[in-house]
């Protein structure tokens, strides 16, 4: 079939409609059993063929270094594979090396294909449909470090470190590792078991037939959290009520306080003043002790349309929210209960 091969060149031109009938006398006997064949070569991709169709496709990527062929570059419907196979077969040149491309042009494609267009026509009613683009281009299949990959993997260990957070990746830099690696090759990414603050970067180690290589990875990471934020200015030793806390999604990122739960923050007190419209951390409250060791309270249980209270002594201190023990000294029997106020336990 090398004798089909036309020589390539770097010409882009745009494919016209042709007519088989036009063939040279070499192919005059298949004429004869298909006459009147026609073709219809087009540059534009087909959106339906309904009869059977050859498409050419305009990129290609291949995985190893072979010979480049027919059944690469192009797309049958319609037709029986042995119609097709040698077809197929057909040899248009030597892969390119890695990293590198091979450009085919619709003038030489079209004459390889216009060849063989009689032996596939046979006695089909319908012309098939064949489709070149201006150019082919076909390119080996190399190992590519995506930048929306490395990302994701970014923001999923991160999310390990904490789940709650939302994070934004800007100016992430990937290093310059070159388009020459093989299909082999795979990466992983080890970040910090702590979140950074604003800028970071983390090694990337690449495996494979090659060796082991490490890179560097770097960017600037935003971090956002949904955090107790004051609906008012509260001062110093004021207790904090719920109509007091609004939880809010902001940037966290250069924090260093952890922030506490609306139930941790029961029965706080504010350590010092908090501005209306600023974050409440740790630091900024201290949970005053609603209970000591010996101290008399009152023990309620029960619920609905009935209650019933008993007193009692604590055996245990603790803060609004924690579990106590309490005392019975009519019974003697030690009871756990949880602290709803100064001098109030609940067992449930």
């Amino acid at each position: 079939m090398s004798s089909l091969l036309p020589v390539f060149t770097a010409i882009v031109t745009v494919s016209v409609t042709v007519s088989v009938t036009a063939l040279s006398a070499s192919h005059a006997s298949a004429q004869e059993s298909a006459s009147d064949v026609t073709s219809e070569v087009t540059s534009e991709p087909l959106s339906s063929p309904t009869g059977a169709a050859i498409q050419v496709r305009p990129s290609v990527e291949l995985e190893m270094e072979r010979e480049i062929t027919v059944g690469d570059i192009a797309e049958f419907s319609g037709f029986q594979e042995e119609e097709i196979g040698e077809f197929k077969s057909v040899r248009l040149g030597d892969a390119p090396a890695r990293g590198e491309s091979r450009t085919f042009t619709s003038v030489g494609l079209s004459q390889i294909f216009r060849s063989y267009l009689p032996r596939l026509q046979g006695g089909r009613e319908d012309r098939i449909q064949l489709t070149i683009p201006a150019k082919v281009v076909v390119t080996r299949k190399t190992f590519r470090l995506e930048a929306s990959a490395v990302e994701t993997e970014i923001i999923r260990q991160m999310k390990a470190v904490c789940s709650a957070c939302e994070f934004e990746i800007e100016g992430l830099q990937l290093p310059l590792i070159g388009q020459d690696l093989p299909v082999g090759t795979t990466w992983q990414l080890k970040m910090r078991s702590e979140l950074p603050k604003g800028s970071f970067s983390a090694p990337l180690e690449l495996s494979g037939p090659e060796g082991r290589r490490v890179f560097w990875v770097a960017g600037r990471m935003s971090v956002f959290k949904s955090v107790p934020v004051a609906t008012r200015a509260i001062e110093p030793g004021e207790r904090i009520h719920v109509n007091d806390v609004s939880f809010e999604r902001r940037d966290v990122t250069f924090k260093h306080d952890s922030f506490p739960t609306m139930a941790e923050m029961a029965g706080s007190i504010a350590a010092r003043a908090i501005a209306a419209d600023s974050f409440i951390g740790r630091a900024l409250l201290r949970r005053e002790q609603a209970l000591k060791t010996g101290e008399p309270v009152k023990v309620v249980a029960g619920g609905g349309e009935w209650q019933v209270s008993i007193e009692g002594l604590a055996q245990s201190g603790g803060f609004v929210g924690d579990i106590v023990r309490v005392r019975i000294p009519r019974t003697q029997k030690v009871l756990s209960g949880v602290l709803q106020d100064k001098g109030l336990v609940e067992v449930r």
